[in-house]
C-alpha cells in the first residue's frame, strides 16, 4: 500500500511518501550587484526551501486527510536534509497551490475514484 519511509511530516501528522519529491534551497539576499570588476557583492540573508510534492495515485480518504494536514496558514513541516539528504530539516512552512486530478475506475457495478495530488510547500 502506502509507504512512510521518507519521514515527511506536517506536524504531528506523517505524509505518505510521495511519488515524486524536488526541494529547492534558495538564497535570499538584500542587495546583490556586480563591480566594476565582475565580483559580485552581496548581503544573503537567509536560505529558504521549497518542496515540491506529489502523489500519482491517493484514496479519497488519505487525499483529504493530506489536504486538511496543509489547511491553514502556516504549519510545522519536516523533510530530508536538503543540503545533505541525512537526517531531517524542520521549519514553519505554508502551502502554495494544490492540484487535485481525479481518475474514476470502473469496478464492478460502481466506479472508484483515485486522486493524483500535488502541492508546493514553502518555508516562511
Amino acid at each position: 500500500m502506502y509507504r512512510y519511509d521518507i519521514g515527511l511530516k506536517v506536524g504531528n501528522y506523517t505524509l505518505p511518501d510521495p511519488s515524486k519529491l524536488n526541494m529547492t534551497l534558495a538564497d535570499l539576499d538584500t542587495e546583490a550587484e556586480r563591480d566594476a570588476s565582475g565580483t559580485l557583492n552581496r548581503t544573503m540573508v537567509a536560505q529558504k526551501l521549497t518542496v515540491e510534492l506529489s502523489w500519482d495515485v491517493l484514496t479519497w480518504e488519505l487525499c483529504s486527510a493530506i489536504l486538511q494536514a496543509v489547511d491553514s496558514d502556516s504549519f510545522p513541516f519536516t523533510c530530508p536534509n536538503p543540503k545533505t539528504l541525512a537526517g531531517n530539516y524542520s521549519g514553519t512552512f505554508y502551502v502554495g497551490d494544490r492540484k487535485e486530478e481525479i481518475i474514476w475506475f470502473p469496478e464492478g457495478d460502481k466506479n472508484k475514484a483515485y486522486i493524483s495530488l500535488s502541492m508546493t510547500v514553502i518555508e516562511y
